[in-house]
């Protein structure tokens, strides 16, 4: 939906892309935090489907929809009350009362969009990720017809361009969660969301608990990798478009990387479900490898592809000159971060996830520090990407090692299984 709404932007109404801008790179923040504290809905979930528990499926229906919704309602509120100030802190400047109010269209779709995802995970949890693809896919032309007609105006007085644009995108947020609501109680049985039935508040702590960790460390990641793309705009002019052409490669990558980490999430969490440790670590290493496999194909495809394209590409001499020298090093990151995010899913499946944040978290800082201590000596493209590519490593490293010993605890554990259902 950002493409779309970039690209009518461009067509229509050029003047208004640095309010989007300005605006999605506050909010992103709180989205990604957002989306990953609500990831204990995937992991309960998913472990109540692999045992088979449909009343606790239930239960945590009506607890992430509870806590999706009080999740969504505070950060809007915490952006509506700190949103000038945040966005000054940025460096927004310019069109300041235009951006804000382009933020606050952006943060009416908040509650539901929270929605959105809980329902989302819980449907992937159980085995039915096809209706979020279709889903998604009913609302892109959708998304498209609604921002083209609002970009020039919209129903509310004086709203265009890219607040008729966000308010678009936020109307089919709200469409979107409202489908997916819809879905998700008709596939479940009466009596299981009967409201008369007292939902213990101790499932929405858990939720809640469970999620502050990532959600920070989510925060802090988009905060540090942030920060080195802002540095990034000290290059050279050659070196500056280069750097953003093969970082939109590289999120293409990790998007495809984020799919394979929430399918092993889902399955190594159900085999927990299913009291089978040997299982869940097969299914840990299967969906590992298959993810590296097609994202080293995709990242080393890619540079195969710059030295080919790059020839015929209208671009400028020293932009081709500069892809082509540092493509292999992106392709690198790009294998590097994936493994690290397939790492991190299955550490949150087996409820470690104190400790997959905690990783998280010593590469944000790793990153903003390494990057502080390059910039008196010069910044480079080879300097930026080895500031993401050490950390990252790092902290994939540590992450192997914390599941080798996971893996073994788990055995030990399966000689008593009274034992290991308790714990997992």
């Amino acid at each position: 939906m950002q493409m779309i709404d970039i690209a009518i932007l461009q067509q229509s109404r050029p003047s208004e892309l640095a309010k989007l801008a300005g605006a999605r790179a506050l909010i992103l923040v709180f989205v990604s935090m957002m989306g990953a504290g609500l990831c204990g809905v995937l992991t309960f979930s998913a472990i109540a489907s692999g045992a088979g528990q449909k009343q606790e499926l239930a239960r945590l229906v009506r607890s992430s929809l509870m806590f999706a919704t009080v999740s969504g309602t505070f950060l809007a509120f915490v952006i509506a009350a700190f949103g000038r100030s945040l966005l000054l802190m940025m460096g927004v400047e310019s069109q300041l009362d235009g951006t804000l109010h382009v933020l606050y269209g952006m943060i009416i779709a908040l509650p539901p969009l929270a929605v959105a995802i809980a329902l989302s995970m819980y449907l992937e949890a159980i085995g039915k990720p096809i209706i979020v693809v279709a889903v998604n896919l009913l609302l892109m032309p959708l998304n498209a017809i609604l921002a083209w007609q609002w970009a020039s105006k919209t129903p509310l007085a004086g709203a265009s361009g890219a607040l008729g644009i966000v308010l678009a995108s936020s109307t089919i947020t709200m469409l979107g969660a409202a489908i997916l609501l819809c879905i998700v109680m008709a596939s479940c049985e009466a009596d299981e969301l009967d409201v008369t039935i007292p939902m213990p508040r101790t499932l929405v702590w858990q939720l809640a608990g469970f999620g502050i960790l990532p959600a920070i460390s989510t925060g802090l990641q988009v905060v540090g990798i942030g920060n080195l793309i802002a540095r990034s705009l000290r290059l050279e002019h050659a070196d500056v478009t280069a750097f953003q052409i093969m970082m939109a490669m590289q999120n293409i990558g990790v998007t495809i990387a984020s799919g394979f980490a929430t399918a092993a999430g889902v399955r190594v969490a159900n085999a927990i479900g299913e009291n089978d440790a040997r299982s869940a670590q097969h299914r840990a290493v299967l969906c590992l490898a298959i993810c590296l496999a097609i994202v080293a194909f995709f990242a080393f495809g890619t540079t195969l592809i710059y030295n080919v394209a790059l020839d015929w590409w209208p671009l400028e001499k020293e932009v081709a000159i500069s892809i082509r020298r540092e493509a292999a090093f992106i392709a690198i990151w790009t294998i590097a971060v994936s493994f690290q995010l397939m790492l991190s899913a299955v550490m949150v499946a087996l409820k470690d996830q104190i400790v997959a944040a905690a990783c998280a978290i010593f590469g944000s800082f790793a990153i903003i520090i390494m990057v502080s201590f390059a910039t008196p000596m010069g910044l480079s493209i080879e300097r930026l990407v080895l500031c993401g590519i050490v950390p990252t490593i790092a902290v994939a490293f540590v992450q192997t090692m914390r599941l080798a010993y996971l893996r073994v605890d788990m055995r030990y554990k399966s000689l008593n299984r009274d034992d290991t259902s308790s714990r997992y």
